[in-house]
């Protein structure tokens, strides 16, 4: 077997399978901790982190009518607290699952995104 370094992987081509004696380690180029796609705001206090166990009970069990309740008040006491990315992050959320079940909260989610230019309406 062969060791493996940058080198040697470097020279192969995309078809080339070589056998290495030890894992081979690139050097990473990209940070240390990718950005996550979820605010960092919830939970912030108990009554938020109670919304968060809801959620994660909602999502076990497929409640899509509660997830759009739950992620709709999330992005309200995010809209009161200013940060209009959070709300938008789980505004977003409950126009997907109201998209799928064709909910009536879709009309007024849709005008809610729209305003923050987060979707374009015809």
């Amino acid at each position: 077997m062969l060791p493996c370094n940058e080198s040697s992987l470097l020279s192969l081509n995309e078809s080339s399978v070589l056998p290495c004696s030890e894992p081979a380690v690139l050097p990473r180029n990209e940070p240390a901790e990718l950005p996550r796609n979820e605010p960092a705001e919830l939970p912030r206090n108990e009554k938020d982190s109670t919304l968060h166990q809801r959620m994660l009970q909602a999502h076990a069990a497929q409640d899509l009518n509660s997830l759009i309740a739950l992620y709709s008040t999330a992005g309200k006491r995010m809209e009161t607290r200013g940060d209009i990315d959070a709300a938008c992050f789980y505004l977003t959320h409950a126009y997907v699952y109201a998209l799928e079940l064709d909910a009536p909260e879709l009309t007024e989610l849709q005008t809610r995104l729209a305003a923050y230019g987060r979707i374009h309406t015809p």
